[in-house]
């Protein structure tokens, strides 16, 4: 997937903490400043509610969650799950939401 998917007018999600999009809108004042929230080996959380039409952001480090609420006229179902990794270490794990207590 090349190019500038953020700009993409469905696209919902973060770059970082208090860096999101919001139906392809960039919603920071210092657009060329990423990571500044997310360090290394930080544990991010991050909850798809379906039923809500909702996706929460937490960075389990400094506790802090956002939540954003999907615009179902702009982006209908199905949704489509988008993750780019900078770091040669960084992982991923998917995690079922009945094993976990936190939202």
């Amino acid at each position: 997937m090349g190019g500038n998917l953020f700009i993409n007018s469905l696209v919902y999600g973060w770059g970082d903490y208090s860096d999101y999009f919001l139906a392809g809108k960039r919603q920071k004042d210092d657009s060329d400043v990423f990571f500044t929230h997310t360090h290394e080996k930080d544990i991010i959380e991050f909850i798809i509610d379906c039923s809500t039409q909702k996706i929460c952001y937490k960075n389990l480090r400094h506790q802090r969650r956002q939540v954003l609420s999907i615009d179902m006229d702009k982006c209908p179902f199905p949704w489509q799950l988008y993750i780019s990794l900078g770091g040669r270490a960084d992982q991923i794990s998917l995690i079922d939401s009945s094993s976990t207590t936190t939202a």
